[in-house]
């Protein structure tokens, strides 16, 4: 199996040459709308991000459906564009200030036109009440469940009288983790979003206990991630495809998340059950050996200064890592807290196990930045 993972790795960074080149001409934006999980009376915010490069024009578009209590769409209304703009300025915002009304399932496209291409942006959400009981609402869906990862934010007991707390508290997690972490941002194409309608309990991991899970869970067994936020202070954990964060803590979610998204193992001086080291992409080595044999010469130097024994396993500490100490994350400056190249290297290959050709184009610049 050895050889054969090898040349699979060298045939990613083949194929994706030109395309990472290619990419290097095109913008690179990102889409929000606010409120996550609007009423049918809210106005709706849609905001339009550019990270790099030029854009000459971008238009926005809507089109509306009705949700049944099957789930069944009809729709409403055919695409409409809604907003164009010439020479943009950014962020880009437009509101939609009389609200989609209930039942409603929206569609939103910023067509964004750069210097070589035109691309799209496409994401859909519900509006609340949602007809279809005891199902995860969509707040955030870019694409078919079967082709990416996706999140399923549940309300703990304690958010019971604080729902928009909670509902505000999701699009802040969507936003501020998932599109402003350096690397997993590069992945918000493949990543979908939804709230649960039903509650769970998250428990403290030094009670011994496990998370109570909502009475509907086996009707979130398509979701990769099913995350508990709650309000009243505990030590969070993961198990089993859930966790648990705190509901304004971002570092928190990357930490956990880190574990049910991505498996990647804590990097702090832990219980053996927190170590652990992956076949293809580790962020925890057993033997010093490890990291140095992958590594080129000029790499095995780097090795030696940056890959450091923590308890019982070998780990990177060249740049701060919310998996590296869990007592400082809650403190730590959100800006600094991101994920390490060894942990971006993993989150990849879980990420995009099923996307070959994305895949290949990550990992291409995963070796151009690894050291």
């Amino acid at each position: 199996m050895f050889p054969i993972r090898r040349l699979k790795n060298k045939i990613f960074i083949v194929l994706c040459l030109p395309l990472a080149i290619a990419c290097k001409q095109n913008p690179e934006t990102f889409a929000i709308h606010s409120p996550i999980y609007p009423s049918g009376s809210d106005a709706v915010t849609f905001t339009l991000r550019k990270i790099d490069g030029n854009v000459s024009e971008v238009k926005l578009f809507e089109f509306v459906a009705t949700v049944n209590s099957a789930g069944d769409l009809s729709a409403t209304t055919p695409e409409t564009e809604i907003q164009s703009w010439n020479s943009p300025a950014f962020p880009l915002t437009f509101t939609k200030s009389t609200g989609y009304g209930t039942n409603k399932l929206v569609t939103y496209r910023f067509q964004v036109k750069g210097n070589s291409k035109t691309y799209n942006h496409s994401i859909s959400f519900a509006t609340r009440p949602y007809p279809v009981t005891n199902q995860a609402v969509p707040v955030y869906v870019v694409g078919n469940q079967d082709n990416v990862l996706n999140l399923v934010f549940i309300p703990d007991t304690s958010m019971n009288n604080r729902m928009n707390l909670f509902y505000s508290s999701v699009g802040s997690q969507i936003d501020s983790t998932f599109h402003q972490e350096d690397w997993v941002r590069r992945f918000r194409s493949s990543y979908n979003f939804f709230i649960n309608p039903v509650t769970a309990i998250a428990r403290d991991f030094d009670s011994g206990l496990s998370h109570v899970l909502p009475s509907n869970s086996a009707n979130l067994s398509f979701a990769q991630g099913k995350v508990i936020l709650h309000f009243h202070d505990i030590r969070d954990q993961a198990g089993s495809g859930y966790f648990s964060a705190e509901y304004y803590v971002r570092g928190t979610m990357l930490h956990e998340s880190g574990h049910s998204l991505y498996r990647l193992a804590d990097e702090y001086d832990a219980n053996s059950a927190s170590h652990w080291e992956e076949a293809d992409f580790p962020n925890n080595w057993d033997l010093m050996q490890k990291p140095q044999r992958r590594a080129t010469i000029k790499q095995q130097q780097m090795c030696r200064k940056w890959v450091v024994r923590i308890g019982t396993v070998f780990v990177t500490i060249r740049a701060p890592c919310v998996l590296l100490v869990y007592p400082l994350i809650i403190t730590m400056h959100p800006v600094e807290q991101e994920y390490c190249i060894p942990c971006c290297k993993q989150a990849t290959n879980s990420s995009f196990q099923n996307n070959f050709y994305e895949k290949a184009y990550i990992h291409f610049n995963i070796v151009l930045c690894l050291w």
